[in-house]
């Protein structure tokens, strides 16, 4: 009996059990950890690795600290981590091979900085491609007016164009009446070089018939019709000269009028109907809103393509095969019914540490008949609530999204097309609330953003980037403080009706209205004067032309008449000799009288 009672009984021994317990107790936790390992993989599709794990019987408690989950693209990089993770497992399911949380805690979760060299290289993905072509933009808002607003602006640059001159009344008219006036001066060089020529051929025939009047007797008894029909034709070239200032006073003031015609016409030329403020809030904002929402709906049919795959594909590391008896339902493998997250994430490029709460995560969801919930909220420098469900239970699946999030600050945004119009948004704070339901392939809901201390920058494309609407433009966008904006999600992820409302197209139509009628009033007052100095030009040079007409022909009339004066005087009609005249001119003592 005393032997019982001896420390070298029992030391060995309790050695002993002590060693087992420790083995034990390792062992548990490796195999925690292999199962944990294991089926997380299974769930995420990606390698998920644990550093350190262990298990606490008798509080019914598993611990795991150093979790990673493995980038998919690149395993040896992680995309998620946390520090540790407590669970509080239920005893009874064991038993049924079932493993189910009643609460759990996951802290220090924080997610890997954004690789921006895969960024850049999807960016220059031929698949990625529709982003600048505007077709991504036409998927999620169809007929957003990307083609009425380039017409719009082609419109615009083309009535804007420096080289309308030529269209005006009055340059029209001053032209013909310089066409009007070179035939006239030609005329009247011509007919002046003939007068000139026909008395030069008068006076050399006057010359030769003085010389030999007998034979030229006809000539110089015609001579004095001859001068007065070429001093007729002088004095109506005179007349005419004389006429020619009444004439040009005549045509400048019908250029004058025309001046008036181009008042109105170089108005009527620069009207251009309205944009439309929604087309254009689309035109502006559609590619960029849809980026948003297409990674949505990529993550949306991701995780339903994965637990469709899940539901479908049995489990790899099963043996055998699981008989349920009459009575029995297929129950999940694990379930988590409340676990509280904790961590760390930059939003906005601010660190901002956030609280949430997992609830009904199971493995096979539509065996667990209940939906997952995850509710997230942000305290800080960007108050945020995140809301979502996932729902398996039913016919159709059921996902929703609410998001409410306060002072977030946004970074700047490039809006548009730079080859037309594009905006700039400078670095803003803004509130972002959505509600976003995804039933079936239906798609519904709102997202609602609000925009404070904006600051708009407008670039316009190359034709009208020399033009002072720019700057107008430029000066109207200043005054633009704040901006809402207003997306209605429709249709299907297949096919999405999505429509976007904003102040953003309002502001930008009526400062490139105002832009448009600053720079087409200074156009047309540049037009008109710089058609009023082609026009005074034009009529200064008819003038002085026609003044240096007058003086050369007139001189030339004059030294006419002195040269015709002469040939007019001694030409004098001379009596023919016949035999009657010739015998009573014979003396009266002629023997032939």
């Amino acid at each position: 009996m005393m032997r019982f009672l001896g420390w070298q009984y029992w030391l060995p021994r309790g050695l002993t059990v002590a060693v087992i317990a420790l083995a034990a107790h390792v062992a548990l936790g490796l195999v925690a950890r292999s199962a944990l390992m294991r089926s997380m993989s299974d769930y995420l599709g990606s390698q998920v690795r644990v550093g350190y794990s262990r298990v606490v019987p008798w509080e019914h408690r598993v611990v795991f600290k150093n979790l990673q989950v493995a980038d998919p693209d690149q395993r040896n990089q992680a995309i998620l981590e946390a520090d540790c993770c407590e669970l509080l497992v239920s005893p009874e399911p064991l038993l049924h091979k079932q493993l189910v949380v009643q609460t759990g805690r996951l802290t220090g979760i924080h997610f890997a900085p954004l690789d921006h060299s895969r960024v850049e290289k999807q960016a220059t993905n031929p698949k990625s491609a529709s982003l600048t072509d505007g077709s991504m933009g036409e998927k999620w808002f169809p007929g957003y007016g990307r083609e009425a607003n380039t017409r719009w602006l082609a419109q615009l640059s083309t009535r804007l164009q420096k080289d309308t001159t030529a269209r005006l009344a009055s340059v029209q008219r001053v032209e013909a009446v310089a066409a009007s006036w070179s035939r006239q001066s030609a005329e009247l060089d011509q007919q002046s070089e003939q007068l000139s020529l026909e008395t030069k051929k008068l006076e050399e025939a006057y010359a030769a018939a003085e010389a030999n009047p007998l034979r030229n007797d006809e000539f110089l008894n015609a001579i004095p019709r001859t001068i007065s029909e070429l001093q007729a034709q002088c004095m109506a070239l005179a007349k005419k000269l004389e006429t020619l200032p009444e004439k040009l006073e005549a045509e400048r003031r019908s250029v004058i009028a025309a001046r008036r015609e181009d008042e109105q016409s170089a108005k009527s030329q620069l009207l251009i109907a309205p944009i439309d403020s929604q087309n254009l809030s689309g035109y502006l904002l559609a590619d960029s809103a849809a980026r948003s929402l297409d990674d949505l709906a990529a993550i949306v049919q991701g995780l339903r393509e994965s637990s469709k795959n899940r539901s479908l594909a049995p489990a790899a590391h099963k043996r055998g095969v699981d008989v349920l008896f009459a009575g029995c339902k297929p129950e999940s493998d694990w379930v988590i019914e409340n676990l509280e997250l904790q961590g760390t994430a930059r939003i906005a490029g601010q660190p901002t540490e956030w609280q949430g709460v997992l609830r009904d995560f199971s493995s096979s969801p539509a065996l667990h008949r209940k939906t997952l919930q995850l509710r997230l909220r942000a305290a800080g420098p960007v108050p945020l609530e995140l809301f979502t469900t996932i729902d398996r239970t039913g016919q159709a699946p059921r996902d929703t999204i609410v998001l409410d999030c306060q002072g977030i600050r946004l970074p700047e945004l490039a809006l548009g097309n730079t080859q037309e119009l594009a905006v700039s948004v400078g670095p803003s704070v803004g509130t972002l609330s959505a509600s976003i339901v995804v039933e079936g392939e239906k798609l519904s809901g709102e997202i609602q953003l609000v925009q404070r201390n904006v600051r708009l920058l407008p670039t316009m494309g190359n034709k009208l980037a020399d033009e002072a609407i720019a700057s107008s433009l430029e000066e109207s966008l200043a005054r633009v403080d704040s901006l809402a904006t207003r997306i209605t999600l429709g249709g299907t992820l297949t096919q999405p009706r999505c429509t976007v409302w904003s102040t953003l197209g309002p502001a930008v139509a009526e400062a490139i209205q105002h832009a448009a009628g600053k720079a087409g009033n200074e156009h047309r007052r540049a037009l008109l004067v710089e058609a009023g100095k082609q026009v005074d030009e034009r009529l200064t040079l008819i003038e002085r032309q026609m003044t240096d007409l007058q003086s050369s022909h007139q001189s030339r009339i004059a030294d006419l008449a002195a040269r015709l004066q002469p040939l007019a005087s001694s030409a004098v009609p001379r009596d023919r000799l016949s035999p009657e005249r010739l015998g009573r001119r014979l003396p009266n003592n002629s023997l032939f009288r």
